[in-house]
């Protein structure tokens, strides 16, 4: 099936380590019914993430997991559609931040 053609279609985008493999493996789990694409990326790919980001149909949901939130991701990347998965401690500065301007 192709991915135009599924009601549930998803983006996600991981880290390339074991931390974002699990994560993916989890949205596969939580979501079995999804289409989903994914990509992994190095933190030395951040601007080919949003790049791929801001080309993905809005109508998908599109995920980030385990790529810890910073400066270059804001605002472009702080849209209704993008969800963030994040354990480091890092990503709550941009967190607060943001919470602070809305």
């Amino acid at each position: 099936m192709t991915p135009q053609a599924h009601s549930k279609c998803i983006s996600a985008f991981t880290h390339k380590d074991l931390d974002g493999a699990v994560s993916l493996l989890v949205l596969l789990w939580a979501l079995p019914d999804s289409c989903i694409n994914y990509k992994s990326i190095t933190n030395l790919q951040i601007p080919t993430l949003i790049s791929d980001i801001k080309s993905v149909n809005k109508q998908w949901s599109t995920y980030i997991l385990d790529l810890s939130l910073r400066k270059e991701f804001l605002p472009d990347l702080d849209q209704e559609h993008i969800t963030f998965f994040d354990h480091h401690e890092s990503s709550l500065l941009y967190i607060k931040l943001n919470l602070k301007t809305d």
